[in-house]
């Protein structure tokens, strides 16, 4: 038992020698509880080599819990990755239970890769619940954040409910030469049945100058076949906003692609995508996709330095239902690269009902030389079976489009089977472009569509060799 320490001002001294506030090593039934760590209060020394706050290192199918403790970390060391709070207590699952809850970790600042809860533990029941990380920084020249990562598959019941992340801030500063790829990932998850259930993350940014970058709110690595549920979080203003980049990447919630999948009541909005040849989305998963609210979501490429970027309010990555979500104020203002807008895009070899959606107000701004190839949809489909109903779209536009089909209400982009119906689709738009067409639902040739009782209508304003079409 490790409970009510202070613990301050530690980590001084000789170069590459890993230092600790608690640190524990095959121990069974611990608890570290209701400590004050600060490795430098002002009166310490900046640390010479890997920091811990706690570091509770093994103990067999073990019970623990980490609770209620207070924590301040800083390292500016350079070479360093740090880890606030590390649990690999309770490996191999035997009944046992690991429990990170309830800890305040606030005002931290890392000069390379943090990881602020992980946990590598496989145990029968992992909960991480209750906690609040705030005001943590992390800058370098190709450093990761990982908020709350617990990624093992073989994990039996992860959990992770009621988790307050604010003002978490990546920053990097490696050459866009480097080939160096870097994460920003806010709850990251494994295991057997994972359940993600009203965590708020607000305020979230990734910037800097890098090649590659992947951000995620709530992420899951499991590969296998594993049920996941994710209901009534809340995830809002998040930047991602990385100059010279190659490839950026973000998900604000992304599924395993085996299994049960449960993706409900969740709210995301207010996430600007800053970082060119990126793609984006507001939920990539699968299975059950209900009554989520995805709004303001907004792509602004400025640099020129990639070709395209995307944003999709939801994306099919297996067999889904996709119902009953609310998708609204989703747009491109790109200046420099081609940005595409799609509201719900499945247009993978699935299985996949789409219905009782309301999709409004998704547009493009931008002008040339994005606007020449640029376009939104509300529905974009192709591959596999998919049943589509029911959903209401309008407020297509974009504005300054050159291009014959520059807004599709439902697009049929490629060959596959598609029953369409009781959908209602309202286009009423323009542009300035040379060329400008719209279509309040497309059907590309190579796939086989069967419409019945839709209202499709379209008075949009056509221009040169573009037309205003119903179908």
């Amino acid at each position: 038992m490790s409970t009510g320490n202070t613990i301050l001002n530690y980590g001084g001294g000789t170069n590459n020698v890993a230092t600790a506030g608690v640190r524990a090593i095959n121990q069974w039934s611990l608890n570290i509880s209701y400590n004050t760590i600060n490795n430098n209060n002002g009166s310490g020394q900046s640390p010479h080599g890997q920091l811990f706050a706690i570091n509770a290192e093994s103990g067999l199918s073990a019970n623990v819990t980490i609770g209620n403790n207070t924590i301040s970390l800083q390292n500016g060391l350079s070479s360093m990755t740090s880890y606030i709070i590390f649990n690999g207590i309770g490996a191999t699952a035997a009944s046992n239970v690991v429990n990170i809850s309830n800890n305040n970790i606030t005002n931290c600042s890392f000069l390379n890769t943090i990881y602020c809860i992980y946990n590598t533990a496989d145990a029968a029941i992992v909960n991480i619940n209750n906690n609040t990380l705030s005001g943590i920084t992390a800058n370098g020249y190709a450093p990761n954040f990982y908020a709350i990562l617990s990624s093992v598959a073989t994990t039996v019941n992860f959990n992770a409910g009621n988790n307050f992340l604010s003002n978490l801030t990546l920053t990097v500063g490696s050459s866009i030469y480097s080939g160096n790829t870097n994460y920003a990932e806010m709850i990251g998850c494994g295991g057997q049945n994972v359940n993600c259930h009203d965590n708020i993350l607000d305020n979230l940014t990734l910037n800097g100058n890098c090649w590659t970058t992947y951000f995620y709110g709530l992420h899951c690595y499991n590969t296998s076949s594993s049920n996941e549920t994710y209901t009534n979080n809340i995830i809002r203003n998040c930047t991602t906003s990385v100059s010279g980049i190659e490839y950026g990447y973000s998900d604000i919630i992304k599924t395993g692609t085996s299994g049960t999948k449960i993706v409900q009541n969740n709210q995301i909005y207010n996430i600007l995508a800053n970082t060119s040849g990126s793609v984006n989305t507001g939920i990539n998963g699968m299975g059950q996709i209900f009554n989520n609210q995805v709004h303001d979501l907004h792509l602004d490429l400025t640099e020129g330095f990639q070709a395209t970027g995307t944003y999709y309010g939801i994306m099919e990555s297996g067999n889904s239902t996709i119902s009953g979500n609310q998708l609204y104020n989703i747009w491109n203002s790109t200046s420099a690269e081609v940005g595409y807008i799609i509201g719900i895009k499945a247009t993978g070899n699935f299985t996949t009902t789409i219905c009782k959606n309301s999709l409004s107000n998704l547009y493009i701004t931008a002008s040339f030389p994005s606007s020449a190839t640029g376009t939104v949809d509300g529905i974009n489909l192709a591959g596999g079976t998919k049943y589509v109903y029911d959903n209401f779209i309008t407020s297509l536009k974009a504005q300054n489009g050159s291009i014959a089909n520059a807004v599709s209400g439902i697009n049929v982009s490629a060959s596959g089977t598609a029953d369409i119906y009781y959908n209602t689709v309202y286009l009423s738009t323009n542009s300035t472009g040379a060329t400008f067409g719209t279509s309040a639902i497309y059907v590309n040739t190579a796939a086989t569509v069967e419409m019945k009782d839709n209202i499709f209508i379209n008075t949009s304003i056509p221009n040169g060799g573009g037309y205003t079409c119903a179908y």
